[in-house]
């Protein structure tokens, strides 16, 4: 199995030591879901991507690539991590999903797509 590299962000219990955007809504998330926070990492890859893996809440990762950083505002950046997020591959949910938030995404990737075209 291949794995995924990732520069992975350092946190202590006040959140993560990064000024970028994932930092802040990762740590919203695991917050308002109870959970310590999760490992993340960023992957350097202008593909737009951002996923989780782990076999447990409190063992999950959220990656999020440089090229879903590059394409999406704040906003839609916190319905991509939350929406991808609420339920990894593996079943896991890390935290509760928001109706509002799939929507969003949704509305992002097409604009990506339109964009891009």
């Amino acid at each position: 199995m291949s794995q995924v590299p990732a520069q992975v962000i350092p946190h202590d219990r006040d959140g993560y030591a990064t000024g970028l955007p994932p930092g802040g809504i990762v740590a919203a998330r695991c917050w308002q879901a109870g959970i310590p926070l999760v490992t993340l990492g960023l992957v350097d890859d202008a593909s737009p991507n951002a996923f989780t893996f782990g076999r447990t809440r409190r063992s999950a990762h959220v990656w999020v690539s440089r090229g879903l950083l590059e394409r999406l505002d704040e906003r839609e950046l916190e319905a991509v991590i939350t929406t991808r997020s609420a339920t990894s591959s593996t079943g896991i949910s890390c935290w509760p999903a928001c109706s509002s938030a799939s929507t969003l995404a949704r509305s992002a990737a097409c604009r990506s797509r339109s964009a891009a075209a």
